[in-house]
């Protein structure tokens, strides 16, 4: 019999609950935190959450910070890979980013909006989704490293040097306010 994904988050939390904070878990109950999240870790600790003290569920696992409501929640493995190499992809242009933004127009090229506090800067055709995974075809799904409690990035600096210049050949920019960003998404103008 499966089980279910609600199951499992309620067996986690039972098992992460009787551990006090700042212990490891035992090895038994590695094991057992392994089965559930599907995941292969070697040690695990019930550690405090810096970011929210309040959190009572926060683990630190082989010395990083893990999201087990994320293991648990994963998509198929392919899918889930591209979105973590994605978001690490986006960090790693995040200066081009910034850089566009200095010459850019400084009002949404959609709406006229001049509230500059809201604008964002947006890939126009090809959207970045399809910049990256035109990379990853060509190159591979890349090495991540995780950097103080999530931010991914890319591992291997030659991977992220040609990652870098394939997206500043490939990207065309347009500015948009928050509100026209979010209504377009990742469709092709």
């Amino acid at each position: 019999m499966k089980v279910t994904k609600k199951a499992r988050k309620e067996a986690v939390r039972a098992l992460i609950s009787s551990v006090p904070i700042g212990v490891f878990f035992t090895e038994d109950q590695v094991i057992e935190f392994n089965v559930l999240t599907k995941c292969n870790f070697k040690t695990v600790e019930h550690a405090l959450n810096f970011k929210f003290p309040t959190d009572p569920s926060h683990l630190h696992c082989d010395g990083d910070c893990f999201s087990w409501t994320s293991a648990i929640d994963a998509k198929p493995e392919d899918v889930y890979n591209r979105e973590k190499a994605h978001k690490a992809m986006r960090e790693a242009i995040s200066l081009q980013i910034a850089h566009a933004k200095t010459y850019l127009p400084q009002f949404c090229e959609n709406c006229g909006s001049s509230d500059t506090d809201k604008l964002h800067v947006d890939h126009v055709n090809p959207p970045f989704h399809l910049i990256a995974d035109g990379f990853i075809d060509l190159h591979g799904l890349p090495l991540l490293a995780r950097y103080q409690c999530g931010v991914q990035v890319l591992k291997e600096n030659d991977y992220s040097a040609k990652w870098m210049e394939y997206h500043d050949h490939s990207a065309v920019y347009q500015t948009l306010c928050r509100s026209c960003n979010s209504s377009k998404g990742g469709r092709i103008k």
